[in-house]
């Protein structure tokens, strides 16, 4: 099967997101309001939701951690502060990383990136007060951890793929729609891509 479309789809969507994030949170102060939070945490979620879609897992771990974090940010229990905006652009630029390494060919974990992304999980941690054992039960799911990938569950049409963007409901681009089934809040359903010959069974 081939998804290299689709992969490509991810990844220029994925730094799309990674910019909006980060003029967010530079904006962050200026701007103010839950609105900016928002916007930086649906950013997080896509990617995680998309990455998941190619079982780039060392993707989802990473990004559910800054994911809880913008959870936290957006439920009033930690507070938007100048140094968390620099340790979430530094995830940012972690992020960066590995869509860059994964654009390379590199869709595997690569030990040096994963050790360089270590302090910066620390830190999410401790800024949220969780230990590794709290963390463990803030991840996801055992049905998000045997779900089919997009691999596994559905072809991509080569030539229709930009057509999901003519159909996207969710403000977060055609691959956050092809995760509606991993629980993102979008509004196209599998049938309606698959109706649409942006998708083929």
């Amino acid at each position: 099967m081939d998804l290299d479309l689709a992969l490509q789809t991810f990844i220029l969507e994925s730094r799309e997101l990674l910019e909006d994030m980060e003029n967010a949170l530079l904006n962050a102060e200026q701007a103010g309001g839950e609105e900016s939070v928002h916007a930086i945490f649906r950013a997080a979620h896509t990617i995680k939701g998309s990455a998941g879609l190619f079982g780039l897992d060392h993707i989802v771990a990473f990004t559910h951690v800054v994911e809880s974090l913008l959870d936290d940010v957006r439920d009033g229990k930690l507070a938007m502060t100048d140094e968390l905006v620099v340790l979430l652009l530094s995830c940012c630029d972690h992020l960066s990383a590995i869509i860059n390494a994964v654009d390379a060919g590199q869709t595997e974990p690569d030990p040096e990136m994963e050790a360089a992304g270590a302090p910066l999980v620390t830190q999410l941690r401790a800024h949220m007060g969780v230990t590794d054992a709290a963390m463990a039960r803030r991840q996801p799911a055992r049905w998000w951890r045997n779900r089919p990938t997009l691999a596994s569950s559905v072809s991509v049409n080569r030539a229709a793929v930009p057509a999901m963007r003519g159909i996207c409901r969710c403000a977060s681009g055609p691959m956050c729609c092809a995760t509606a089934w991993t629980r993102c809040r979008s509004s196209v359903t599998w049938a309606r891509l698959a109706a649409s010959s942006a998708l083929s069974p």
